[in-house]
């Protein structure tokens, strides 16, 4: 049998150094692993394993299958949640380690049930994805050759055995028993896809008489003059005496703290220090988003160091405000004492099968699109999972505020004592893992269990006799109510807690007026999209409309043949039941449908945008009642149609691009009420300021009908109508299909936000060839595509841009603006600021075809 041996990759917390240091061996950064396939006529061979160590990717890095991403492969790959998949690797450890006073192994992340053993030893049962796990492994590691194995059982046959403990069936039973991402088990956006892997490293830990474990950060007071912020190391020790510790700012190289302080026996030492004149931590759009980075150095008696390590401190305050009012109760948050509308969306795992090279890749992408289009919350949805240290750390870095969930979606789950320990463990886990980043704005416990116990029939479905429902209602409020409560209480009580979102299911009117609401009206309820100018709540943090990927996406993905509406490929990646018919009847309310694909999926985009601008702008103005926005949902977990704004290729779609101007710090936006058209200006800029409306009727030949320019003083932080007007004026004198109104938003000389009203539906529209220019300026060594200047001579909607290679498949690219109303008073120049390409390489680019596509074309 041949044999695969580790080349030992040696990592430090950072410059350690002397008798006292401790150390780690990654044993996950290297080719060397192994997985077990016994085939179909029951032969078995070791296999070398893929680098992310996840079985799909193991069988599809050895030809065994094709990729679950591409066409209808997904369809066909249950058989590999049925198996016992074991993972193996060979490693040698020098001396200097083995000998050691301490060595243990530590897991981050093993999906999900899992029992390890090293040199034949069993050293651990593992039974949750969401933990970590530590072994003693002392007098069991070798000098010379060590096997590392890893027996993963089918989490689908564990679930089933633990269900049939229950006397009755809970809503979501094939995942509420297991702890792993419940939408790998499917769900309407996901595939259904049980493997199984090692999410994260595995570290081979040494150490002597001192071992390093954490130091957490808690602020104690904060004002402009002084932050007061206790830290709690924590560690394991043998040595005695005490010990210096020295704080420096590494972004002034300033050591401001130097004490003597006192290691004991429990592993934890507690001491306070100042930071004089902080800069404050703001969220995007309120200021700058900064971080100290201090350095923590603790040193022996005989300056030997036995730690170093730079931790990220963000000085802020954050508070969930609810004050009852006339009308119910408010719900917003307050930053460093100001109130903040939240504009942002919501994030689901950005792989769906938890590959975390992939994932970080795609989060630091997603994270700056967030950035860049004024987002400054996401929430980290709850049927996922908690988020990688990286995820945090970007968000810290780019001033957005975390909703984190805790992973329990759309179930009701066990309240054994076995599974409540299980929690408890999970749960202090990620919270001291989370707490210090000052993105973290909120924790949630669940994501709509208590709307479902109230409003999905769950009682009636699985038939629940009175004692039944007692018995799990009140485990519900065990784990949601207590358990977890208690826990942040002791280790993190500065961060809001709120059970459920939402409080309240959408159908009733008091969602509107207390708490968060999921209005799901438009979508499920096939409720047109104005019903979300009446249907406001006070913190808005789930509503979304489908689409189509990009072409780029699609082509990716699926082959030439099954790229056409409705094809099997198609419906594999389509996984909401009812998706293409919703998507369908309302394309139909709008726009002409009878049209080829391809225009199809951009009519499919520009209609989701027609929906979410039409809440956001509806949320936006009720402010201050409605104080946040989060719309379903910013990416993907895999080629999917459905609510992102990003698909899984990174191609941002109309809607991503449209956020520009919905979530600017000011927005125009303008509304039918009855009889009567109004402007309203929306600010959340935090100072006065002075602008100039300017309100334009053009017809469609390009003939500017008439103009009316406001001054406008504009409030910090206001909504305000400035402007209206009656639509029967407007329809006394022109055609309703052959005129559009134009608003623009002007400050000093320019243009930061605009919005176009129609006066009849887009397919009644009597659009016309815009006439459009365009010219694309290349780079002159490379001859790729850096900016395009576009004009037209007719009033053009939706102008977009695309390229495409020479075998005519898309090219995915991102620019400065895409997808945009276009004047015949205006010129317009376009930036390209990144590429996308299946290959990585720019090479895709070079001489490629740079195409035009806007509504008054496809309609």
């Amino acid at each position: 049998m041949k044999k695969y041996f580790l080349i030992l990759f040696f990592v430090t917390l950072s410059l350690l150094k002397g008798r006292a240091q401790d150390s780690s061996i990654v044993l996950t950064t290297n080719h060397n692993w192994e997985f077990l396939y016994l085939n179909s006529n029951g032969d078995s061979a070791w296999l070398p394993a893929s680098n992310d160590l996840n079985i799909y990717s193991c069988l599809v890095f050895n030809k065994i299958i094709a990729d679950p991403f591409h066409s209808s492969n997904s369809d066909s790959l249950d058989w590999v949640q049925h198996r016992v998949w074991k993972f193996r690797c060979h490693f040698t450890v020098p001396s200097t380690v083995v000998n050691k006073k301490n060595c243990s192994l530590q897991f981050k992340g093993l999906d999900t049930y899992a029992v390890v053993f090293l040199n034949g030893t069993k050293i651990l049962e593992a039974d949750n994805a969401f933990r970590n796990w530590e072994v003693d492994v002392k007098n069991i590691l070798k000098q010379n050759e060590n096997e590392l194995l890893i027996v993963f059982k089918p989490v689908k046959e564990i679930a089933d055995s633990l269900r049939k403990l229950l006397p009755h069936e809970l809503p979501g039973s094939e995942y509420v028993f297991t702890r792993k991402p419940a939408m790998q088990f499917g769900w309407d956006f996901a595939p259904k896809l049980l493997g199984c892997g090692i999410l994260k490293p595995i570290e081979l830990m040494y150490w002597d008489d001192f071992r390093f474990k954490d130091i957490q950060l808690h602020q104690q007071s904060l004002t402009d003059t002084l932050a007061i912020i206790n830290a709690e190391l924590f560690y394991e020790n043998n040595l005695h005496g005490n010990v210096e510790m020295r704080i420096t700012d590494t972004f002034i190289h300033q050591t401001f703290y130097t004490r003597i302080i006192e290691l004991n026996d429990s592993g934890k030492t507690t001491f306070h220090f100042e930071i004089k004149n902080p800069k404050r931590w703001w969220c995007n759009g309120y200021g700058e988003p900064y971080l100290f980075h201090l350095k923590f150095d603790l040193l022996y008696y005989n300056a030997d160091t036995l730690f170093s390590v730079v931790k990220n401190y963000g000085a802020r305050t954050i508070e969930l405000i609810q004050t009852p009012d006339s009308i119910g109760t408010s719900f917003y948050f307050k930053l460093n004492g100001v109130p903040v509308f939240i504009k942002g969306a919501n994030y689901v795992p950005s792989d769906a099968l938890m590959r975390e090279n992939i994932s970080d890749e795609k989060n630091h992408d997603l994270i700056l699109a967030a950035n860049e289009s004024h987002m400054n919350m996401l929430r980290v949805w709850g049927g996922g999972t908690y988020a990688s240290d990286k995820f945090y750390n970007d968000c810290d870095a780019n001033g957005i505020m975390v909703w984190q969930d805790f992973p329990f979606a759309c179930a009701m789950y066990p309240g054994d004592s076995d599974f409540i320990g299980k929690i408890k463990d999970e749960a202090t886990d990620n919270i001291l893992r989370i707490r210090n980043h000052p993105s973290l704005a909120m924790w949630c416990g669940n994501n709509e269990i208590k709307e479902g116990w109230f409003n999905w029939d769950w009682q009636k479905q699985f038939h629940y006799s009175v004692t039944d429902s007692l018995k799990i209602w009140s485990d519900y409020q065990n784990l949601f109510e207590k358990t977890i409560p208690s826990i942040l209480k002791s280790i993190d009580p500065q961060t809001p807690y709120w059970p459920s979102s939402p409080s309240i299911g959408w159908g009733h009117k008091e969602s509107l007026q207390q708490g968060d609401v999921h209005y799901w009206g438009v979508w499920w309820g096939m409720e047109p999209f104005s019903s979300y100018i009446n249907h406001t709540g006070r913190f808005v943090n789930e509503y979304g409309f489908q689409s189509f990927p990009s072409m780029n996406c699609l082509q990716q993905y699926l082959k030439p043949n099954e790229l056409y509406l409705y094809s099997p490929a198609l419906k594999t990646h389509q996984k909401h039941p009812t998706g293409f018919e919703t998507i369908q009847t309302y394309l139909k309310r709008d726009y002409d449908t009878s049209t080829n694909f391809e225009n199809y999926v951009y009519l499919s985009q520009l209609l989701q945008t027609e929906g979410m601008s039409t809440a956001i702008e509806a949320h936006r103005r009720a402010m201050p009642y409605c104080m946040g926005t989060l719309y379903w949902q910013l990416n993907d977990c895999w080629p999917a149609i459905s609510w992102s704004s990003i698909d899984y290729a990174g191609n941002k779609k109309v809607f991503q691009y449209q956020l520009n101007r919905l979530y600017n710090t000011y927005l125009v936006s303008m509304v039918k009420n009855k009889n009567k058209i109004d402007c309203w200006i929306v600010s959340d800029s935090l100072i006065n300021t002075s602008a100039q409306l300017q309100i334009s009727l053009w017809n469609f030949s390009g003939k500017l009908l008439w103009q009316r320019n406001l001054n406008c003083a504009i409030d910090a932080q206001s909504s305000k109508q400035y402007f209206h007007l009656t639509i029967d004026s407007i329809l006394k004198k022109y055609d309703s299909t052959e005129i559009v109104l134009h608003g623009e938003l002007i400050i000093g000389d320019k243009k930061l936000s605009y919005a176009d009203y129609f006066f009849a539906s887009p397919k009644n529209l009597k659009l016309q060839n815009p006439e459009i220019k365009f010219k694309v300026a290349s780079d002159k060594k490379y001859k790729m595509p850096q900016t395009i200047s576009v004009s037209c001579n007719k009033p053009a909607f939706g102008v977009s841009f695309y390229a495409q290679r020479k075998d005519g498949n898309y090219l995915g690219f991102d620019l400065t603006d895409n997808y945009f109303s276009l004047f015949p008073d205006e010129k317009k120049e376009i930036k390209m600021k990144s590429m996308n390409t299946s290959s990585g390489i720019a090479e895709d680019f070079v001489n490629c075809k740079v195409l035009m596509k806007c509504l008054n074309e496809v309609k």
